[in-house]
């Protein structure tokens, strides 16, 4: 399974300044980030991470080391589709040359294409938007010509540049065009015209003997790696940490391509369920500013991300463990050096993360607006629905990474003024975030049901959901009172909430109960870690105050 996944994301462009063992921790060469060192032995060892970190900011390295039996900084990792954006850049380097254009048609380089494919552009190709389907049509095809064919013989599943579709085999195409273009091999013009330049000596490709340095990571199945079609231009591509540090940086500093080219290679084009997709890079909105992002993801285990910060700071994460705790283990990382660089007090591991909500700095907002405010005596933040209305109405709170444990919070909900009659002031924590923020499981209150003269409305006084499969109506038809409960509630008086989860079991308690309201002993996705969320339904007006999450082992 290879492919990107995506997080958080708004438009940006780039500043012109701009068999298991015991886990061991390895060497540490630099170390000047207080903090980052301790977060991530706590949270990265005792689940069995092996891979390598490096942190670091645009004049040099600050932080790097090595997890797991054997590997070392310099141990080389498959990149997965992060080499996507090494393909994209080649594609650049070549219209800087007056070779091609992005805007040229398929046809134009490739043979025989099929009239409804004739029309394609290289980029359509680039984002996603070609209609080419996900089939891994060339994997395993030494022969250019006859990969080409394999990939066009598949039905498209949209009509070119109608819909972001993602697709290997059209970066496989990406590939063909530029070794069709360049009149060589497609490794040797990416060795030639970006790996040398820029000194990446132990970066490579499918199929190649490691001759310089340590060797590749372990893989959790045994692979046959030689050189084929489907691990050209989509993934196929080895590094390191140093080495994709150091190309970041010559990417970020316009040594590899012009400031408007590279301006042109970041930039969204498109906008899809799991963020805004340039050329093989995302962003991603952060209280801090935007990131750049760019990730992939082999089932053999090899799994990576690049992050390019706002200020400058770039962390690299590559690691063979496969998935950690339900996430690939990259993402787990990743997330640890989010949380001790700027989550919550710098807080992170097992220890209890506290969010006051006196403050909008780590709240990543969906659909909602974000005021500090003082409310009924207290001070908390207050969310109010921001179009497009929707399900997915929340604020993401930065450095709350949880799989398993308890989640305290003070709420307060109520209809905004004129709402219509079925609004009920619906508020509630959306936990367990995906990496999609419209996959999240959920506990909310309908305040104005808690004390209502109908018994049925006062049943659903408090509500689980798993989004965004199981809505509320769904439970309703499927499995009517199991999935909602009475409790008492005023609309728009402070309310203690806590969360229990554990494994697939989650259950809520309401203003100190010992006993909790609502049981859910199979919760819909499965157990995983992720962030957790402030959330409000349509039409209410909503305040939180006092968060306390505690995470379990």
């Amino acid at each position: 399974m290879r492919f990107l996944l995506a997080a958080l994301s708004v438009l940006c462009l780039v500043d012109d300044n701009g068999s298991q063992r015991e886990p061991v921790v390895g060497h540490t060469s630099q170390d000047t980030l207080p903090g980052l060192k301790e977060c991530l032995q706590r949270e990265l060892v005792p689940r069995g991470f092996a891979g390598a970190v490096l942190v670091g900011d645009r004049d040099a390295t600050h932080f790097q080391q090595s997890y797991g039996q054997g590997l070392t900084s310099e141990t080389k990792f498959y990149i997965a589709s992060i080499s996507k954006q090494f393909a994209a850049i080649a594609v650049l380097k070549l219209q800087e040359g007056g070779r091609l254009s992005v805007a040229d048609e398929i046809s134009k380089f490739l043979p025989a294409v099929p009239v409804d494919k004739t029309h394609i552009t290289l980029h359509e190709l680039l984002t996603h938007t070609s209609g080419l389907p996900q089939q891994y049509a060339a994997d395993g095809i030494v022969d250019r010509g006859a990969a080409i064919r394999a990939v066009l013989a598949e039905p498209l599943q949209s009509a070119p540049g109608e819909k972001f579709r993602y697709t290997n085999d059209g970066y496989n195409l990406v590939a063909a065009i530029i070794e069709i273009t360049a009149r060589q091999p497609y490794e040797a013009f990416l060795r030639r015209e970006l790996l040398d330049p820029i000194g990446l000596a132990d970066t490579g490709f499918w199929g190649e003997p490691t001759t310089h340095g340590a060797l590749i990571a372990p893989t959790m199945r045994p692979i046959e790696p030689t050189p084929n079609w489907g691990f050209r231009g989509a993934t196929g591509m080895y590094s390191t940490t140093t080495d994709l540090y150091r190309w970041t940086r010559a990417l970020l500093d316009h040594r590899i391509l012009s400031s408007a080219t590279t301006n042109a290679l970041l930039q969204p084009y498109v906008s899809t369920s799991a963020g805004d997709y340039g050329y093989g890079w995302f962003t991603s909105a952060t209280p801090q500013g935007n990131k750049l992002w760019t990730a992939g993801y082999e089932d053999f285990g090899h799994s990576g991300i690049v992050t390019a910060y706002p200020g400058g700071r770039i962390s690299v994460v590559l690691s063979s463990a496969g998935e950690v705790g339900g996430k690939p283990a990259r993402d787990v990382a990743n997330a640890a050096i989010d949380r001790a660089l700027f989550g919550p007090s710098s807080q992170c591991g097992s220890n209890p993360i506290i969010e006051a909500l006196d403050s909008t700095k780590h709240l990543v907002p969906y659909s909602v607006s974000l005021e500090v405010t003082t409310y009924a005596g207290r001070k908390g933040v207050r969310l109010l629905n921001q179009p497009p209305l929707g399900s997915d109405t929340m604020a993401v709170v930065q450095g709350t990474d949880l799989q398993d444990g308890t989640i305290d919070v003070d709420v307060a909900g109520k209809p905004v003024a004129g709402a219509s009659t079925g609004a009920r002031g619906f508020i509630g924590i959306a936990f367990r975030i995906g990496t999609n923020p419209a996959e999240y499981e959920c506990f909310y209150l309908r305040p104005t049901n808690g004390r209502a003269d109908d018994q049925l409305r006062r049943n659903h006084s408090t509500q689980y959901i798993s989004a965004p499969k199981f809505d509320f109506d769904r439970f309703r038809r499927e499995a009517p009172g199991v999935y909602e409960s009475y409790v008492d509630l005023i609309p728009g008086a402070w309310t203690h909430i806590r969360i229990v989860v554990r494994g697939q079991s989650a259950k809520l308690f309401v203003n100190g109960t010992s006993q909790p309201v609502l049981i859910v002993n199979d919760v819909k996705h499965p157990a995983r870690s992720g962030p957790v969320g402030l959330w409000i339904g349509d039409e209410t007006d909503g305040y939180f105050s006092n968060l306390r999450i505690e995470p379990e082992g």
